[in-house]
Parts: structure tokens; sequence; C-alpha cells
């Protein structure tokens, strides 16, 4: 599992300038789902909205990059720092580090389904850039993959709605976008249901874009 790692099958976020409060009104429209026994239902997902804020990058700002050490995620630290703003970056107590060397952003230790974790590291973040997942295409115990990118999404959502972050950047896949037939570029607007993507992975992401 690379819960702390945007890895290198991860594509631009589609999350653009929602407010979290969107994000997480959207996400109480997701039809029930079930993966090997680990099932969410619309409940799961509710939470209550917040009116929209027009934000920007500002010198100084604190952000959170989730999977910071990973190939995407530190990335995206150096694209950051880049701006001036300042970067705290999520990883996992065993994750290798060397993506981060020689880069001027905080290290803290978590993990997507430990909140107290998520709640220490969103103490003073005003943007979160959310790139970690589980992206193995299989695994023995698909619960695994799950609880990772959809249930340690919400919970990761919900610690930053009661941190006060204004915005997130969710790192998505292609897998969460109905492709085929398509005659022109799609987006998010074209949604893949859940029970249409193919394995584990593919499914979760679609689950957690909702």
């Amino acid at each position: 599992r690379e819960a702390d790692s945007g890895g290198e099958n991860a594509e631009p976020p589609t999350s653009g300038g929602r407010s979290l409060g969107n994000i997480l009104g959207r996400a109480a429209g997701l039809a029930n789902c079930e993966i090997a026994g680990y099932r969410h239902t619309s409940d799961d997902f509710a939470a209550p909205k917040v009116p929209a804020m027009s934000v920007s990058l500002r010198p100084g700002d604190l952000t959170l990059v989730t999977g910071g050490s990973g190939f995407l995620g530190s990335a995206v630290v150096r694209a950051l720092i880049g701006r001036g703003v300042r970067v705290r970056a999520l990883v996992r107590a065993a994750s290798p580090r060397a993506n981060l060397v020689g880069l001027d952003c905080e290290v803290v230790v978590g993990d997507l389904t430990d909140r107290r974790s998520l709640e220490a590291a969103l103490k003073g973040v005003r943007y979160l850039f959310h790139v970690a997942a589980d992206y193995r295409l299989w695994a023995r115990d698909p619960s695994e993959i799950i609880r990772a990118n959809v249930e340690g999404t919400l919970n990761l959502k919900r610690e930053a709605l009661a941190a006060g972050v204004e915005r997130i950047v969710y790192t998505s896949n292609v897998a969460a976008l109905r492709v085929a037939g398509a005659t022109a570029p799609v987006d998010e607007t074209a949604a893949l249901a859940a029970h249409e993507a193919i394995g584990a992975y593919k499914r979760s992401k679609t689950m957690a874009e909702r």
C-alpha cells in the first residue's frame, strides 16, 4: 500500500475550486456500494454544506500535502515551495523520505486511517492537497484499498472541515471518468458509476470522488 504517495498512476487533481463543504455535500449523494464485504452507504458521506469562498495561495499560507514523500506528492511539495507557501508533508512512519531531502518543508507522520494523526497534521492548515492513495490494482484483501482510498479520504475531509481548511485539491484518477465512447475530452462531469468500475482500486476512486 502506498497511502503516503500519489504514485505514478495518479492523475492531475480534479476538484479544482470546489469548496470543502461542496465536496462533502456531493459525497452525500453516493449510492450504496459494497466491495468484498466492505460496505458504504450514502449516510457515510453526509456532511453540512458551507458557503463557497474565493481564495488564492498567498506567501506564508500553510498547506498540507498528503503522500508528500511519494513520486507525485513530492512534486506537489516542490511546486508549493516555489510559490512561497509553507508546506507540511504527511507521510507514514515507514515511508522512505528521500524525495523530501533538502526541501524546506515540515514532515509529520500520520495515516489516512488514523483520524487523530490527521487532526494533528491539519492544525493551522489553510489548504489541503490530498495526493495520498493506495494505488495497487490488486490486493488479496480488497477492503484494504477501500479503507485507504474511501474511508481514508472521508476521514481527511471531515478532519479538514473541523480544522477550518478552506480548500481541498483532491488527486483522482482517470479511472473515475467515463471515457468509453467519448468523442471529446472528459472531466469530472462525466463520472463513472462505482458499479461500472473494474477492480477495487478503480472502484475506490469513483467512490471517493462522490
